[in-house]
């Protein structure tokens, strides 16, 4: 039925000759006696129904002095069930964003939002052992790294740059809800090559806080980004050509980190005399790949494990020595964990991650090979395979 619906949908244009007719063979619906006795009487009802609301409607639109006394009663049900306040629609006050984001993180020390990512090095390489724990994104060429954003309702947008400690207000048209704040970055999408190629601004989220007024910050990582996913989804106006694409970032398992260097590629980049690194997006958009945020998104004490028994991830205490395969909230690393333990891979120069670089690496730093030999190894050590 969607793709039927989708279809309707396409076929419904005034240009299209083209459209659907039948659905199930009327042939098919008669062989069963009891159903389609029921579909022609259910129908019937529904017809003589319409036609009894449709002559209503015309009497009311002939005379302008006609009243329902019964619609003001059916609201209030409506409202009811569907449990929605009976007060008029008015827009949120007018709030400095500042305030607005002590008052949503209320109780909270805020000092570690000015705390930069740690650093991939090496060293530290070593201390993301327990893979299955961490969660990365992959980021890209910005004017101001990754940081908050708060809506303030509509247009009325803010990003905090952590050099200067103030809330600068967002150039690009975007309407997000009240009360809506995440970690994310403002990024270049890029379409096509060369002289063709098509700059976009585009909001991605990297994690979220508030969406809506609702606080998503003790879910897990995962959880986050699907209700961000909603919100994007809910807040996408792609008629309005004037509006940034507003997006959530792909998260990937550490173990799978070499997914990512699948798409990576060197590409031609407009007013550039060299090729870049490029994260391939899908959909013929690319971005200019700058590094790989890491979180680790499982809290201690806990830590997540494989089970060679049961082929499948599982959740281990490594203070109590206590196993489950279900997921508790108590498990889950929240935002304020997942903000501060942040790891940041930057893929300066002197990083290979692809062949096609060819460049000369720099043994100081870490490579694509490094991370991905030191995966493989860990998550084949720990699936038995």
């Amino acid at each position: 039925m969607f793709e039927i619906n989708e279809k309707l949908g396409k076929y419904s244009s005034t240009t299209s000759d083209t459209d659907i007719t039948e659905v199930v063979p009327l042939e098919v619906l008669k062989e069963n006696e009891e159903f389609y006795e029921y579909i022609v009487t259910s129908n019937d009802k529904l017809g003589a129904n319409q036609i009894i609301h449709l002559d209503k409607i015309r009497v009311f639109a002939q005379n302008t002095n006609l009243h329902e006394e019964k619609q003001s009663d059916i609201r209030k049900e409506c409202l009811a069930f569907w449990k929605i306040p009976d007060k008029a629609r008015s827009a949120p006050p007018r709030c400095e964003p500042g305030v607005a984001y002590k008052q949503l993180m209320q109780g909270e020390n805020l000092s570690y939002i000015n705390n930069p990512p740690v650093p991939l090095t090496p060293n530290l390489l070593q201390k993301l052992d327990r893979i299955f724990d961490y969660h990365c994104v992959v980021c890209g060429e910005t004017k101001i790294p990754p940081s908050l954003f708060i809506g303030l309702g509509k247009s009325n947008i803010y990003q905090y740059d952590t050099n200067s400690s103030k809330w600068l207000k967002l150039e690009p048209v975007l309407e997000l809800p009240a009360n809506t704040l995440f970690y994310g970055e403002l990024i270049q999408e890029l379409k096509g090559e060369s002289r063709a190629q098509r700059r976009i601004s585009a909001l991605h989220i990297i994690d979220a806080i508030f969406l809506g007024g609702n606080d998503v910050r003790a879910f897990h990582f995962e959880k986050r980004m699907q209700l961000a996913e909603k919100l994007a989804k809910a807040v996408a106006k792609p008629s309005r050509s004037d509006y940034v694409p507003f997006r959530v970032k792909q998260i990937w398992n550490l173990p799978n980190v070499e997914e990512i260097f699948d798409r990576l590629a060197m590409k031609v980049v407009k007013n550039s005399h060299v090729p870049r690194l490029c994260f391939d997006l899908g959909d013929g958009r690319h971005i200019i790949a700058t590094g790989l945020l890491i979180f680790k998104t499982t809290a201690d004490p806990w830590m997540t494990a494989f089970s060679k028994t049961n082929r499948k991830l599982y959740l281990f205490n490594t203070k109590k020595n206590i196993s489950i395969f279900e997921k508790l909230e108590e498990c889950n690393a929240n935002f304020k964990s997942c903000y501060s333990g942040r790891i940041l891979w930057n893929w300066e120069r002197g990083v290979q991650l692809i062949e096609e670089q060819n460049i000369k690496c720099d043994s100081s730093l870490v490579h694509g090979e490094t991370i991905a030999n030191f995966v493989r190894h860990l998550r084949n050590k720990m699936t038995g395979k």
